[in-house]
């Protein structure tokens, strides 16, 4: 059987019975750090994530961020030739007539709570 002396900075000298304990124990302390790195690599990375632009507003752990919100609808509201033309049928033809393209309008309405009544687009 061959002998083994492992010599520690503290100049005390390991037996060979006692090697396999000191390894374990190295392996235990080794282990330990290592689940301690991860941890607080894992942190840094959830810190960093979070903090990242494309995610300041929304949900960042455990899914996508979500996305930011739309922007807030324009009102333009236009009086009508003729009060006949204030019309859920009309107003879209009149929203049209004052260069709000169809694809960016929402709703076209007549507003019947103001005088002379108004056909109101709302667009983005």
């Amino acid at each position: 059987m061959i002998q083994t002396q492992v010599v520690l900075h503290s100049s005390s000298q390991i037996q060979a019975k006692e090697l396999p304990l000191f390894l374990m124990a190295l392996v235990r302390i080794s282990t330990a750090r290592l689940v301690y790195l991860t941890a607080a690599l894992f942190l840094v990375v959830t810190i960093m994530s979070c903090t990242s632009p494309s995610c300041q507003a929304g949900n960042c752990i455990g899914g996508q961020c979500s996305p930011p919100p739309p922007p807030p609808l324009k009102v333009d509201c236009f009086v009508p030739e003729s009060q006949f033309f204030c019309s859920d049928f009309y107003c879209p033809g009149i929203c049209r007539g004052h260069n709000i393209r169809r694809h960016l309008l929402v709703r076209a309405y007549c507003n019947f709570q103001v005088n002379p009544n108004e056909c109101c687009c709302e667009h983005h």
